[in-house]
């Protein structure tokens, strides 16, 4: 039992959709003066990479959310199963 709530965990956190800019591009946050609302990038401290990565600054997007028809919370959408 704690196999497969494992995988149900990894599939719906991996099978995520993200969010998308125009024309179905990626989004960068990392580049300067980015103000996108979906955006929120992770600033890396130079003094903790200690020269394993090239960049101190990573990628991160919010995802995609959920067709909804009222206002509320944002849902979240899963692209494994019909639920979210």
């Amino acid at each position: 039992m704690l196999a497969v709530f494992g995988q149900f965990l990894d599939h719906d956190m991996t099978a995520t959709a993200i969010s998308r800019g125009t024309n179905g591009s990626s989004i960068a946050c990392c580049e300067p003066h980015v103000n996108h609302p979906e955006c929120f990038p992770v600033i890396i401290e130079p003094d903790l990479t200690q020269g394993i990565a090239e960049s101190s600054c990573m990628e991160f997007v919010r995802s995609a959310p959920a067709a909804q028809c009222k206002i509320g919370p944002r849902q979240q959408l899963n692209q494994v199963n019909k639920f979210y």
